[in-house]
C-alpha cells in the first residue's frame, strides 16, 4: 500500500490517493443505507485502518502540516466502522454478478449480497481523517437451503411383549 501526497478537493478537504491492491471482499451483508461486517470482516478493516495510523505518524508533516502526536492522531481518526456498520461508498462503475457468475443488473440482485471493496485513498480535512472506501463490485449472496423433513409419520407402535 502507497500514499500519495496530499491534493486539495474541491470541498476544501485534502485527499491522498492510496495505490497498490488494496481490495478486500465483505462476505453475507446487505446494501442500502448502510452495509453491515461480520467481525471477521471487521478485523480486515480495523487491519487497513491501524496501516493508516502507523503511516500518518510517520508523515504528520507531510499530511497535516503539523508534526502531530500519535495520541492525537488516534483520536482525530474516524473509523470506518461503527456498531458493525461499515461506511463505504459505491463506485460509479460498480459491476453485479449473480451467483452463476453472470454480469448482471442492480435489479437482478438481491439485498444479500457479497461485496469487493477498495480502499482509494484518506480524506484530511480541518479536524478529522478518515479512510475512503468504495464497493467495486458486487455478487448476491446465495444462503444454500437444506431440505426440510415432509413425510407425515405414523404414530410408531409400541411393542407389546
Amino acid at each position: 500500500m502507497e500514499f500519495g501526497e496530499p491534493v486539495k478537493s474541491a470541498d476544501g478537504s485534502y485527499i491522498v490517493k492510496v495505490t497498490g491492491d488494496v481490495k478486500f471482499q465483505v462476505t453475507n451483508t446487505t446494501l442500502g443505507d448502510t452495509t453491515s461486517v461480520t467481525s471477521s470482516d471487521a478485523k480486515t478493516i480495523k487491519d487497513i485502518e491501524e496501516s493508516i495510523l502507523l503511516k500518518a505518524e510517520e508523515v504528520s508533516e507531510s499530511w497535516f502540516g503539523q508534526v502531530v502526536s500519535p495520541g492525537r492522531l488516534r483520536r482525530s481518526f474516524n473509523s470506518s466502522i461503527e456498531d458493525s456498520v461499515f461506511d463505504c461508498i459505491m463506485s460509479k462503475s460498480v459491476t453485479y454478478w449473480n451467483s452463476k457468475k453472470e454480469l448482471v443488473t442492480s435489479e437482478d440482485v438481491g439485498t444479500n449480497v457479497d461485496c469487493i471493496v477498495e480502499l482509494v485513498g484518506v480524506r484530511i480535512s480541518k479536524k478529522i481523517f478518515e479512510p475512503l472506501f468504495r464497493i467495486i463490485q458486487v455478487k448476491e449472496h446465495r444462503q444454500v437451503q437444506k431440505p426440510s423433513y415432509m413425510f407425515k409419520d405414523e404414530p410408531e407402535d409400541e411393542d407389546i411383549i
